[in-house]
């Protein structure tokens, strides 16, 4: 049974540099991973893999692979490093033989691999020895591997855990596991031997199973019955089946002597019930878990149908664990409290004191009883994480509706929070505590806390909103416009921050609420770009035409990287602001359109939406300059000034082209109606139309690709719908006269945002619906009927007229 060594080359698998324990969530969970090697670019290749069908081709690996293997957090894991033809990363993997599945892997993961790009790229798994080639990635528990990296980084060496191999590939191969020894070894298929394996001194032999890329071994039960357990490094406990626990009358599992050949499993596992989903065609009792297998070497033959057992160190049995288990299955919460004070370090103390706690809330316990049940829960956290556990805790207690005792269990946090891992967490705390005070109206509880939390967390966008609520509240009202301000620059709270500068700025008096306003508060505070040049007309080239650049984008254009949002709003948008500077009003109109991908938002239009379809680009991210040109519309701040010089040396190209037609418009908005004439001179042109639209100057709409102010945003139609009205010039003159009504246009929009929401399953808001009349511009756009070319263009902006007496909106 024994394989020959095989020699293997030196492995170490490299470690995050630069990695930090403060890092929060799923920072820590990919960026201590994929941080240092994201910012290669490409990245460092790895070795060139096989074609996907030279991959599947190839069951087993030619040589032995040695996997080091640890348990952290009851989990088997394994250290390695995963590699495309794009990019190498380390990585930690669990290693689960009861797990049906090939490479599962993060989603984060595979897009920094770009191991999902379209033509496909196979994963390579390199541990010592043979790498193993995957052909495709499957999903895995994104939450879980998430939060086993953020609570125990330091014992997966700073390197996320971000996938599982499961018994799909692990079933190629000849296996030996020894967890004692920290190792596992794989190596190809034995033989098919005609005789069976004679046992050393030591060695227990057994035959095994195969059902569903599962590994079974047969037991005997004290009465009798010949059943089968299956082998699991998924869980840490040995699992038996719950329904034959209930009818044998034995709800804490203890069976009595399960014999596996030569071994009686009740002496080095405590049984514990559960539901057993693994099934097996001869029946199955359980499932063997890290419990029974830390103990004993096991070999697996496959091939020959053997398994091989050899003990490697005593057992570890918890002598407890029977009563915590007839605690749990009888929802004993006194029996509970008993055994977490008697066994306050057992392995199941975590578990009993959420579960102690959960029961007591639901049941409606007395205050002292659940002031107690959460000193138990404060007590098993993770030593050095108990203030960022007690944040979750906060969140359990907050869905059963106790805000009481969500206070109460922040508090316990922060009396550890010098010594937390992560020193945010500590002003998480106060901040989630201060807002519970200041809904329940404890107005100087929550201050104390909010300011607390905003020292640590200067820059968080809904600590500075809530205390801007609390100075709202209290009447100081430059405290509450200065916060309010901060926040309003945030994604997450942004557009509650605008509804809170619109009262403040009321109550204060003086300059009305506008965009105009919240431009020169938040002037410095967010990112601008001013071209360093003015446009210059070349005399050779000097046309009169008006170049028409529209930019289609999403305000919610941005990536999440652990805790911040990087934009890819901001590098067109800053492109848009430099184009506005450098060319006149009379040379170039900007137009931007909001699509809604990757989010809807209120500044979404059905205009804009038909306009990028019909370009054939139905997604954000572009300029077209006069229908023709397409140039980058999507980037960081980084990438603004490329982005700028393209677009520009686009427009400048097009004011080259002499134009045929000249257009005019004259507006009046008056009681609530925008009312003219458009004008234009030139010859007919088969299939061109007129297109007026209503455009805001500046839109306020915070969002994740950080900006406040969106400029010159297309906002419907004045004329004729999106289709806008027919050419038909008469001795080279065509007139239209429009009149609506603003509050009509909006009504339209809003009812295609309820649509919208409708298609997208996603909320799109209703921020800045209202037009803002010193806002309004009206752009008129002559263009064949494809959108394929702009003949001409012009912006205007209606005169405003008093509202006649007694009249207004």
């Amino acid at each position: 049974m024994k394989p020959r060594p095989v020699p293997t080359r030196a492995f170490h698998a490299p470690t995050a540099r630069g990695a930090r324990h403060g890092l929060p969530g799923l920072l820590v969970a990919l960026a201590l991973a994929l941080g240092p090697l994201a910012a290669q670019d490409p990245g460092r290749p790895g070795p060139e893999p096989a074609a996907p069908g030279e991959a599947e081709a190839a069951p087993a690996a030619a040589a032995m692979i040695r996997m080091p293997v640890r348990l952290v957090a009851d989990k088997l894991v394994a250290r390695c490093e995963l590699s495309t033809r794009f990019r190498r990363i380390p990585a930690n993997l669990m290693i689960s033989l009861d797990r049906s599945c090939g490479l599962e892997l993060h989603n984060k993961a595979a897009f920094h691999l770009r191991c999902e790009d379209g033509a496909g790229s196979p994963i390579t798994i390199h541990f010592p020895g043979e790498p193993i080639v995957v052909p495709t990635r499957e999903h895995g528990d994104e939450e879980e591997m998430d939060e086993l990296t953020r609570l125990y980084s330091k014992d997966l060496g700073e390197v996320a855990l971000i996938g599982t191999i499961g018994s799909a590939i692990l079933e190629r191969y000849h296996l030996v596991l020894d967890v004692h020894e920290g190792l596992c070894e794989l190596s190809p298929p034995r033989e098919r031997s005609a005789e069976p394996p004679e046992p050393v001194e030591g060695e227990t032999l057994c035959k095994l199973s195969t059902r569903n890329h599962q590994v079974w071994l047969p037991v005997r039960t004290p009465w009798g019955a010949a059943l089968w357990m299956n082998l699991g490094t998924g869980r840490y406990e040995t699992i038996v089946d719950q329904d034959l626990c209930e009818e044998r009358d034995r709800l804490d599992g203890q069976l009595g002597e399960v014999r596996l050949g030569d071994v009686d499993l009740s002496r080095w596992v405590a049984f514990r019930p559960a539901e057993l989903v693994q099934v097996h065609g001869d029946g199955a009792l359980g499932t063997l878990g890290l419990d029974f297998l830390r103990c004993f070497r096991v070999e697996l033959d496959r091939e020959n149908g053997f398994a091989s057992l050899r003990a490697k160190r005593e057992p570890d049995r918890m002598t407890e664990a029977p009563a915590f288990y007839l605690a749990f299955a009888e929802r004993d919460w006194d029996a509970m409290e008993a055994l977490l004070t008697e066994h306050a370090s057992s392995r199941l103390a975590r578990e009993a004191s959420e579960r102690l706690l959960a029961g007591l809330v639901d049941s409606g316990a007395g205050p002292e009883r659940l002031t107690k049940a959460l000193g138990f829960r404060d007590a098993t956290r993770i030593p050095d994480l108990r203030a960022t556990e007690a944040l979750a805790t906060m969140k359990v207690l907050l869905r059963a509706r106790r805000p009481d005792l969500a206070i109460e269990a922040g508090k316990l946090g922060l009396v550890h929070g010098r010594e937390d891992r992560y020193p945010e967490s500590v002003h998480r705390l106060h901040a989630e505590i201060g807002e519970l005070c200041l809904d329940h109206g404890a107005a100087d509880e929550a201050w104390e806390h909010l300011l607390s939390a905003a020292f640590g967390l200067p820059e968080d966008g809904r600590i500075n909103l809530l205390l801007g609520r609390f100075y709202e509240r209290e009447k100081r009202w430059r405290r509450a416009l200065s916060r309010y301000v901060q926040a309003v620059i945030t994604p997450e709270v942004g557009a509650e921050a605008v509804e809170g500068l619109e009262r403040v700025q009321a109550a204060m008096g003086g300059e009305p609420f506008s965009v105009d306003l919240v431009d020169k508060l938040v002037a410095g505070k967010v990112q601008g770009f001013g071209a360093a040049t003015r446009y210059e007309p070349e005399p050779p080239f000097e046309t009169g035409r008006t170049v028409l650049a529209e930019l289609f984008t999403n305000v919610h254009l941005a990536r999440k990287q652990g805790e911040s949002w990087v934009s890819f709003l901001l590098g067109g948008s800053l492109a848009a602001e430099g184009l506005l500077s450098h060319f006149p009003r009379d040379r170039m109109v900007l137009l931007t359109w909001h699509l809604p991908d990757p989010e809807p938002s209120s500044t979404v239009t059905e205009y804009g939406v038909t306009l990028a379809r019909r370009a054939g680009h139905p997604g954000p991210g572009w300029f077209r300059i006069d229908g023709r040109e397409l140039t980058p519309g999507a980037g960081r701040d980084r990438d603004a000034e490329a982005i700028y010089e393209r677009a520009r040396s686009a427009v400048r190209a097009a004011l080259r082209r002499r134009p045929e037609h000249a257009l005019e418009v004259e507006a009046v908005l008056a009681d609530g109606r925008i009312r003219g004439t458009a004008t234009v001179k030139g010859p007919p042109v088969p299939g061109a139309r007129l297109e007026l639209v209503l455009a805001e100057r500046g839109v306020l709409h915070p969002g994740k690709g950080l900006a406040v102010v969106h400029r010159m945003v297309g906002r419907g139609s004045l004329a004729g719908g999106i289709e806008g009205v027919a050419f038909t010039p008469v001795d080279g003159r065509f007139e239209h006269r429009f009149d609506r009504s603003l509050a009509q246009v909006e009504r339209e929009h809003a009812a295609y945002l309820a649509d919208l929401e409708e298609q997208c399953g996603k909320p799109a808001g209703r921020l800045s619906m209202h037009f803002d009349p010193a806002q309004l511009v009206i752009v008129a756009i002559l263009r064949h009927d494809d959108g394929s070319d702009v003949l001409q263009a012009t912006q205007v902006q209606p005169v405003i007229e008093a509202p006649a007496e007694g009249g207004g909106r």
